[in-house]
């Protein structure tokens, strides 16, 4: 099985998450989006260009959405991205990206 990149889509608006959870998991941060894993933490302000971001993606990559707007709407959320963490990630992150690999459903 081939390993597979993470990647955090960083923004200004989002410094707290990855403070939380870089030192969880391996990962670097991205300016846009990147093959691989992309992991995105954003609140309801963020969510339509982060939506318009995924929709326009032209990489292969599982998307990965986490922060306090794809908890509050998870359904939505799921409408744009293969997998939302809801609430606190720093369990349930890494344990979703060591399953993800693990079942080696990644665009390799």
């Amino acid at each position: 099985m081939k390993l597979c990149k993470v990647w955090f889509r960083w923004n200004s608006k989002n410094s707290y998450s990855i403070a939380a959870l870089m030192p969880l998991i391996l990962a670097s941060l991205a300016n846009r989006p990147m093959p691989g894993i992309m992991l995105y933490s954003f609140a309801t302000s963020q969510a339509d260009e982060i939506y318009r971001e995924i929709s326009m993606a032209s990489v292969d990559a599982v998307y990965v959405a986490g922060g306090p707007h794809p908890s509050a709407a998870p359904d939505e959320a799921l409408e744009h991205f293969d997998y939302v963490v809801i609430g606190e990630g720093e369990e349930t992150l890494p344990e979703l990206l060591n399953t993800i690999t693990a079942m080696a459903i990644l665009p390799l």
